[in-house]
């Protein structure tokens, strides 16, 4: 979880903003290479931030679509990373959401 915090932190900055009420996220240089690593070897990426404990509540990194989202999931925003053609979806839990759009993100 520590990894997360690191490479994900407050601003709006390589976002696209999806959605009025947006959490800040902001990537990293870090991140930004680690996700240009990832694409090249994976594909298409998203992350997904559940409602759960532990390393659960940690925004988790998946290939594109392997993550099925629904109704119970918001979509933060996507992530502009460059060298990577498409953007990086940014979902969380709709219970994470409700908590943590109160507070701000550090």
């Amino acid at each position: 979880m520590q990894r997360s915090r690191n490479l994900l932190r407050a601003g709006m900055h390589g976002m696209r903003d999806t959605h009025e009420e947006t959490p800040p996220v902001e990537l990293t240089s870090e991140a930004a290479a680690l996700l240009r690593r990832l694409r090249e070897a994976h594909g298409p990426l998203m992350f997904h931030q559940s409602g759960g404990c532990c390393d659960g509540s940690a925004p988790m990194c998946y290939p594109a679509g392997e993550f099925h989202t629904g109704a119970a999931d918001v979509l933060l925003g996507e992530l502009v990373v460059e060298g990577v053609g498409e953007p990086v979806a940014f979902w969380m839990s709709r219970s994470q959401y409700e908590t943590w759009s109160h507070k701000p993100t550090y």
